[in-house]
């Protein structure tokens, strides 16, 4: 990504204005040639593009790109789901894809390897005006569109706090992973193409390689309100002789990505007026979180109050 696709916005016209100008495709690449944006929005420029259950499992060093693993949430993922599937069967059921369980997950505040992203411009630039004593910003991304090769890989690695109970070594990740029900339409083409365990291990790093955009199925109100989309981080994979193996750890996305369009950046001294501009279009967080009794009667009273003022 250039400098020239980094832009501070005033106001939701200029944002607008901006990601308009912008082209989800790259001329030359046909890997773009179907791809459409998606948006993150966060409320300070400081965050990293991490999931929640790899923020705090990492440490870098003031002033540097250098990231080394240290004990954290990341080490407790099994932990998190199995309790959650064990306290609330009926909200957290195990019959779920592994993508959607975790979506069910990050959307009750459990750490999960999902970064939320929105097909809504909008809600992004929302969840980029909160902390309003940072500059936040929004991220544009590109979505590849019409490729579902990865789709049973993407899977897996949502499954990887399961498959790493057996083992961390990608030959029998891999293995394990097509035995798994969603394979079940790949599998005969895989083990043809991949016989080898060594193949399908090198076959899931290409594929871990990939920025990996993925839908969840929508069981809450919140995530259709938000145009709720993600991208799916695997564990870092790093060489150990002789075999591939995954890392106690979940490197961010740069931010100079390829994959990012575009990127904006909402000064904190127009969160504010951007917030207002908002709510006059329907966008509030009453309106993102429809099935948050606590948040509905919070805009309500907001609402009144901005009213009479």
């Amino acid at each position: 990504m250039s400098n020239e696709t980094k832009v501070e916005v005033e106001d939701v016209a200029s944002y607008i204005k901006y990601i308009n100008e912008l082209s989800p495709t790259i001329d030359g690449d046909a890997r773009t040639y179907e791809s459409t944006f998606v948006f993150r929005g966060q409320g300070s420029t400081k965050y990293d593009l991490v999931p929640s259950i790899g923020r705090d499992s990492y440490w870098r060093k003031p002033g540097s790109n250098t990231i080394s693993p240290i004990p954290g949430s990341l080490e407790h993922e099994a932990d998190f789901i199995e309790t959650a599937c064990r306290i609330l069967p009926n909200v957290f059921k195990r019959e779920l894809l592994p993508i959607d369980l975790l979506a069910c997950l990050q959307h009750y505040g459990v750490p999960t390897r999902l970064l939320d992203v929105t097909s809504n411009a909008l809600a992004a630039l929302y969840f980029a005006c909160g902390n309003v004593a940072d500059e936040g910003e929004v991220f544009i991304f590109r979505r590849p569109g019409g490729d579902k090769r990865e789709y049973p890989i993407c899977q897996a690695i949502a499954d990887s706090w399961h498959l790493f109970m057996n083992s961390k070594f990608l030959s029998r990740f891999a293995s394990l992973a097509i035995s798994r029900p969603y394979f079940d339409y790949q599998r005969d083409l895989v083990l043809s193409s991949f016989p080898e365990p060594t193949d399908q291990a090198k076959w899931f790093k290409e594929c871990c390689e990939d920025t990996l955009f993925v839908y969840g199925t929508r069981y809450l109100d919140r995530q259709a309100a938000q145009s709720g989309q993600y991208i799916l981080f695997p564990n870092d994979i790093r060489e150990k002789d002789p075999c591939l193996s995954f890392d106690d750890l979940i490197s961010p996305l740069p931010k100079d990505s390829p994959v990012i369009a575009g990127r904006c950046i909402v000064p904190s001294d127009r969160k504010v007026s951007i917030l207002n501009e908002l709510s006059k279009i329907g966008i509030t967080e009453a309106s993102l979180f429809p099935d948050s009794i606590e948040k509905r009667c919070a805009g309500i009273v907001s609402e009144i109050k901005r009213h009479r003022h």
